[in-house]
């Protein structure tokens, strides 16, 4: 879930069958961090080896489209942010190191390649619901950043579970993924201030840009997960082969209206956005 927006995918993965994107109330937010966290150029389509722009790729391709140039600086960053994450979360060491594809992706990432501007690791613990992982956006004189779990709850047996190091990576690669979708919550987040979007509206244009989020995150998993330490983690079977073919077949597995997606992205609305919306339409 992305905060502040705040983003949190509810699946079988985290266990992800309960994430949902979680924005940080009152936060007019914004897609670029402060100048000084921004990426220096957007890439040129001939850089980027192709032609057209790269909403039109499918997000199956590979290699995912990373649109924003990165400097030696950016990447010095980046490299530090993964150090950082997976030194305060030990139990990523033991799946995947620094010769890996997977941390040479996540270190691109944090640099800005996909988001558009530099993410931070945040050693705090995510929200509550948000069952192991979120991402706060660029706001305002504020970078993004994401937050992983050191143990989650598992309702079935009743108690917390150290996260072991599959689900951290693919959480982190989820919110990663995540941020790269900055402008389109930017934009669902002011249509739904501005009175444009009913309740139902509202999470279901969250819910498919996380939809979108996880094929990306199932798109790495394909291509970057083959000789990494072996996992048995609940998050590796969803974003494998069987990762749901379109948005609809996703949304399907989301039946109890207690929890994701109406637990967050419903309960945002009604506490957020809905009453901004009132106000902001008594102006007109």
């Amino acid at each position: 879930m992305t905060l502040g927006g705040k983003s949190n995918m509810r699946m079988v993965c985290n266990s992800r069958t309960k994430r949902g994107l979680r924005w940080l109330a009152g936060v007019a937010v914004c897609s670029v961090a402060c100048s000084s966290c921004r990426p220096s150029r957007l890439r040129s389509d001939s850089e980027l080896g192709r032609s057209g722009t790269t909403n039109k790729l499918s997000v199956y391709s590979w290699p995912l489209p990373e649109p924003f140039a990165v400097t030696p600086a950016d990447l010095v960053h980046g490299e530090k942010q993964v150090e950082r994450m997976v030194h305060d979360r030990p139990h990523m060491q033991k799946y995947a190191g620094k010769n890996t594809e997977l941390w040479r992706w996540c270190v691109r990432q944090y640099a800005g390649s996909s988001a558009g501007s530099r993410i931070f690791w945040n050693n705090e613990d995510p929200a509550p619901d948000s069952n192991g992982a979120d991402s706060l956006r660029a706001t305002h004189g504020r970078a993004a950043y994401i937050r992983l779990a050191k143990s989650t709850p598992r309702k079935a047996v009743g108690m917390d579970h150290t996260v072991i190091g599959e689900e951290l990576w693919l959480g982190a690669v989820f919110e990663l993924n995540n941020l790269s979708y900055s402008d389109k919550f930017e934009q669902v987040y002011t249509n739904g201030l501005m009175g444009k979007l009913t309740r139902d509206a509202w999470i279901r244009e969250n819910t498919k840009i996380e939809y979108m989020a996880g094929q990306k995150t199932a798109t790495v998993h394909a291509h970057l997960w083959n000789g990494l330490q072996s996992g048995d983690g609940p998050q590796a079977s969803f974003y494998g082969p069987n990762y749901p073919s379109n948005y609809d077949a996703f949304v399907q597995l989301y039946s109890d209206r207690s929890s994701y997606p109406w637990s967050s992205w419903g309960k945002y609305y009604d506490e957020q956005i809905a009453p901004a919306a009132r106000v902001n339409l008594s102006y007109r």
